[in-house]
């Protein structure tokens, strides 16, 4: 509704503006801008009421706030006034009908220009929030993958791996001697032989 307004007055002022230019003559514009002049200018040493002072005029200018989207927005539709008044004919001026729609047209024109600028504003400011999640979401991760990592117990150390005996040569056994009768053994590495002799003597003292 700002917007609307501030597009309305500035139309308005415009139209005055060109209602008054074609409506007076060049005698009549002269004397109002000499008389526009001389009551907007600083005469040297005059303190007159009527005249501004030195140091007003910079700082109503320092009062400005800065330019918001409905100030760029007036001025877009006040361009779009003025190009419309110095591009269209005379004819076209002095129809009301016809300066009525070439007056919506650039009222249109110039809520397209501000709608698309609004959009690419939004569409940044977008992109930028999603950016900005992204951040903090892989920042978070990141932070939670830290603290698990710092929760979790040290694994404790592995014994060492038995040693393996080295691998004995294999033991040559060397084959028995010879028996030195049919009634010996090979036992406890030596002979044991029975003695018939022994028996039979036995047997005889018996």
């Amino acid at each position: 509704m700002k917007l609307l307004a501030s597009f309305l007055s500035l139309t308005l002022v415009a139209a005055l503006s060109a209602w008054l230019w074609f409506s007076q003559g060049s005698n009549d514009l002269e004397a109002a801008g000499v008389d526009l002049a001389a009551a907007t200018s600083t005469q040297p040493g005059s303190t007159g009421g009527g005249a501004l002072e030195a140091g007003s005029l910079e700082a109503q200018v320092q009062d400005v706030p800065g330019l918001t989207s409905e100030h760029a927005a007036a001025f877009v539709g006040l361009q779009a006034v003025f190009d419309v008044w110095q591009n269209q004919p005379r004819s076209v001026l002095s129809d009301s009908d016809q300066l009525a729609g070439a007056v919506q047209d650039a009222r249109s024109k110039a809520e397209t220009e501000v709608a698309a600028v609004q959009e690419a504003a939004a569409q940044q400011a977008a992109e930028e929030a999603a950016a900005e999640q992204a951040r903090q979401e892989a920042a978070a991760a990141e932070e939670r993958a830290r603290q698990e990592a710092a929760a979790k117990p040290a694994p404790a150390p592995q014994p060492p791996a038995p040693q393996q005996p080295a691998p004995q040569p294999p033991r040559q056994v060397s084959p028995p001697p010879v028996a030195p009768g049919n009634d010996c053994e090979w036992d406890d590495d030596e002979w044991d032989c029975d003695d018939d002799d022994d028996d039979d003597d036995d047997d005889d003292d018996r």
